[in-house]
């Protein structure tokens, strides 16, 4: 049983029956034409997104956030997160380790359940943010999943997310990803293809080949993030991305998804306290 399959299994059947039937929609204007119609369903946003960032959004599939943390912020939180225990998303055999006894067959490292660190739940309801993701989805939308992972060197080859794929979590998502630690080009930066959220090419779900995507969109149309920690951008991840394998240091990511519904991959559900934040946009954490 795979680390995958345990997440899915927390959804109610009704989200997974719609999950079948929208990650079988592949071009972008029936997903949108799809995505509207639910959105129309949903409460409505009260408060838009800063202009610039939603129109990167719209162009380019991605928006960076200069600013929304600082390095304090991510030093406190990132003390945090070495206390928590870590697992192997597809290798759940090895059981829980710390963040400095991973297991040497480990790409990537999850962190067990974050979303009771009150910094991390702030964090994902930053005005800002969901200013730009309620302007991107035309609703309000709902915190669906809160995660943190190390992505470790010292492997040969790419494993899974490490290779160029589309997401298929729900019929319209958006990813905050937040960098904990510096990242160069030696430490898995981030890599996402421009305009690919809305455009009908490399729609099968399957993984890329580096050489598959410069050939369909061209080299100059990836995009690597990197940045010193606190590096923050929100993401359409229906576009073509990868986690690029680490070669040198390791690199530690924060990410919140937010979605249109929620999804089959929303995180456990916690007794938190979050009397000053929306209801709506909280409801499944």
């Amino acid at each position: 049983m795979t680390a995958s399959y345990v997440m899915r299994r927390r959804a109610p059947l009704y989200i997974h029956a719609f999950h079948e039937v929208q990650q079988r929609i592949r071009p972008s204007r029936w997903r949108r034409r799809l995505a509207a119609w639910v959105a129309a369903t949903r409460p409505r946003a009260d408060r838009n997104g800063e202009a610039s960032d939603v129109a990167a959004l719209d162009a380019d599939g991605f928006a960076m956030l200069d600013g929304l943390v600082d390095r304090a912020w991510v030093e406190e939180l990132r003390a945090t997160l070495e206390q928590r225990q870590c697992r192997d998303r597809w290798r759940p055999e090895l059981g829980r380790f710390g963040h400095n006894a991973i297991p040497a067959q480990t790409h990537v490292a999850d962190i067990d359940d974050i979303i009771d660190i009150p910094e991390v739940l702030e964090i994902a309801n930053h005005p800002r943010v969901i200013g730009a993701v309620s302007s991107y989805f035309g609703c309000m939308p709902t915190i669906d999943s809160i995660k943190a992972w190390w992505s470790l060197p010292g492997h040969d080859e790419a494993e899974n997310e490490q290779y160029y794929h589309r997401d298929n979590d729900s019929i319209r998502f958006l990813k905050l990803f937040i960098y904990l630690t510096d990242v160069e080009e030696d430490c898995g930066p981030h890599t996402f293809v421009r305009h690919t959220h809305d455009r009908d090419i490399c729609l099968e779900r399957r993984r890329y080949q580096d050489e598959e995507i410069e050939a369909a969109f061209g080299a100059e149309s990836v995009h690597r993030f990197t940045g010193p920690a606190g590096t923050a951008f929100l993401e359409d991840t229906y576009g073509l991305h990868k986690g690029q394998l680490p070669t040198g240091r390791r690199r530690l990511l924060l990410q919140v998804r937010y979605s249109v519904v929620p999804s089959i991959f929303m995180s456990r559900k916690r007794r938190i306290a979050r009397d000053h934040h929306n209801e709506y946009v909280n409801r499944i954490i």
